[in-house]
């Protein structure tokens, strides 16, 4: 967390990011508040992307079901269409 990197302008991910509002319960809290829109609102993809692809990390990491391959149902759709 202390490496800096290019593309953070030289800076290390946690001089972008407060390590405390990546922990579980704040990912959780930022779900709950922004509520259904947090994926779909531009103004809370804009502004916490970063707790965004840590709290999708989370919730793959706490599944109790494994992804499933995204790839795999899209050529599941074109088989299916005939394509």
């Amino acid at each position: 967390m202390k490496q800096r990197y290019r593309a953070f302008r030289q800076r290390s991910l946690a001089d972008v990011i407060n390590p405390l509002r990546v922990k579980p319960e704040e990912l959780y809290k930022l779900e709950y508040i922004a509520g259904p829109g947090l994926f779909t609102n531009h103004g809370w993809i804009w502004k916490e992307a970063l707790r965004l692809l840590a709290l999708s990390g989370l919730k793959i990491a706490t599944s109790p079901t494994p992804p499933t391959n995204t790839n795999d149902r899209r050529s599941g759709c074109r088989n299916s269409a005939g394509l």
